[in-house]
């Protein structure tokens, strides 16, 4: 019976730090994750203010040329 519960208990405590370790590396990959996402939107978000800048910049001179032909 003492073994019995020895080796349940440490089943139960391989069990639990590999539980922890699954937990661990999901939050990791959770912080990297969301580090690309922050990454990714950032680099969108530049680039969708420039293209809005250029694009208008070109609707600016496109109106300016098309008044005074």
């Amino acid at each position: 019976m003492l073994i019995w519960a020895q080796s349940y208990a440490c089943n139960f405590y391989d069990y639990k730090h590999i539980w922890l370790a699954v937990t661990y590396d999901i939050l990791e990959f959770g912080k990297s994750y969301k580090t690309t996402l922050e990454i990714y939107n950032q680099v969108t978000s530049v680039t969708k203010e420039k293209v809005i800048q250029e694009s208008t910049s070109w609707i600016f001179l496109v109106d300016l040329f098309a008044k005074y032909v």
